[in-house]
């Protein structure tokens, strides 16, 4: 998929199941703002019971205080038409839910944002549904994520992640129908789990070097690939301005660009950690695509 064309504008919404533990969809959310994913909306998907229904009022109490001040919270309940589920326990509520991921991942890909789901809330066969949907629906920089957190051992009623309850998120992976052709031809021939596995990230490794490709290609102008190029090589700025013949405020002024623009691309997740712009950062994110072109063109 190509890059869209407003990615400093880069918008995700948070879809998150609910069941009877409020603190499940507040403490994913908080972790994947930890992770500098762009979330400005929250959408809380939960069925009609008396413990869930309390559970999402507490929810809605923490962004009433002003907990999430740039994130916006929708709920939606598992209904179809005049029908409402007390629970996800049936066929008929099964595919109404299923109905639920699919419009709110159409409108989240329709308006240019980018989705992520937290799949520990509620009944499995919620998640089941969000995994189901995953696999149609989801584009690259998409994530599906699992919450695993002490808080569950100690009847922690605390909404917020805090370091004692050892709260961490799991991406899980989505092989997506869309890019599946060539993992499923070679599943006859892989005699485990593991072997699938490592199928999957050797594609993500080739999708992260695509990346990096297009990134260069596309991204940058002519000018900064040239001085990204004498960055990853290891020169400082004054020694780059020598070599191009350019004033040393000129080169940081592009490198700013740069930042900028590399912000965007450390947020997807083939990259998977924090979205940091600096120096470092482009070295580590570019500089094996400058290694391999110098290894092609024999240099």
């Amino acid at each position: 998929m190509k890059p869209r064309s407003n990615r400093n504008g880069l918008k995700a919404k948070y879809l998150g199941t609910l069941g009877t533990a409020p603190q499940i969809f507040t403490i994913t959310l908080d972790l994947l703002l930890e992770r500098g994913i762009p979330v400005t909306e929250a959408v809380l998907i939960h069925t009609e019971n008396t413990d869930s229904l309390k559970a999402v009022q507490e929810v809605r109490q923490e962004f009433d205080r002003g907990e999430y001040p740039r994130v916006s919270l929708k709920t939606v309940s598992v209904t179809r038409g005049q029908e409402v589920f007390e629970d996800v326990d049936d066929e008929r509520s099964f595919r109404c839910l299923l109905q639920i991921f699919f419009e709110e991942i159409q409108e989240a890909h329709a308006q240019g944002q980018i989705v992520h789901i937290g799949i520990a809330g509620g009944r499995k066969v919620m998640a089941i549904a969000a995994m189901v949907i995953a696999q149609l629906l989801f584009h690259e920089e998409d994530g599906l994520w699992h919450l695993f957190s002490d808080f569950y051992d100690r009847d922690d009623q605390r909404l917020h992640a805090v370091p004692e309850q050892n709260s961490r998120l799991m991406r899980v992976p989505v092989l997506r129908y869309g890019n599946a052709s060539q993992i499923l031809a070679a599943f006859p021939q892989l005699g485990d789990v593991e072997s699938i596995l490592r199928l999957q990230e050797q594609w993500l490794a080739g999708e992260k070097m695509r990346r990096r490709r297009e990134f260069v290609q596309h991204w940058l102008t002519p000018a900064e690939r040239e001085v990204v190029k004498w960055v990853c090589c290891g020169l400082d700025n004054a020694t780059i301005a020598r070599k191009l013949h350019k004033s040393e405020r000129t080169v940081a002024n592009q490198l700013s660009r740069v930042y900028m623009k590399l912000q965007d691309l450390l947020q997807m997740p083939e990259f998977d950690g924090p979205s940091i712009s600096d120096r470092s950062a482009l070295i580590a994110a570019l500089a094996p695509y400058f290694a391999l072109n110098a290894l092609a063109d024999g240099n």
